[in-house]
């Protein structure tokens, strides 16, 4: 089975629809994903830049950032890297003001039992929601 990687280019037109040839030739791709014929992978520097992008360039809300990547992250045939730290990631970025990559991060240490070096506030903020939430992932 031929395997690809997914520019954020892909996703963008897909989701935005803002150049109807690429959206008609990236959904015909994700078709043929989810036939089984090819296989895709999305790769969590995608998914960072996405967000990125959809924050800074097209000035979505958090809300509108999820509405639009989540469904992408649930798709079943897209390869995704550590998807279940990514459902929870973008059920805190709902949740909170923090960022998305902060909140992986957290996430990921967390289930790898490492710590992170940093001088950042929101990984207080994090412990913090996780601590009131009674939460704890892994």
């Amino acid at each position: 089975m031929k395997s690809y990687f997914a520019d954020t280019n892909f996703y963008l037109r897909f989701i935005l629809k803002d150049n109807q040839n690429q959206a008609k030739e990236s959904k015909e791709f994700l078709a043929k994903a989810k036939e089984g014929k090819i296989k895709i992978i999305f790769l969590p520097e995608v998914i960072f830049e996405m967000e990125f992008v959809l924050r800074s360039v097209y000035s979505l809300s958090q809300k509108d950032i999820v509405r639009y990547l989540l469904p992408l992250i649930k798709t079943d045939y897209l390869e995704i890297e550590e998807r279940e730290i990514w459902l929870l990631a973008f059920k805190i970025f709902q949740e909170t003001n923090l960022s998305l990559f902060d909140i992986f991060l957290f996430l990921k240490a967390k289930k790898e039992k490492a710590q992170i070096l940093n001088f950042d506030k929101d990984f207080k903020k994090l412990n913090k929601f996780f601590n009131e939430k009674n939460y704890y992932p892994y």
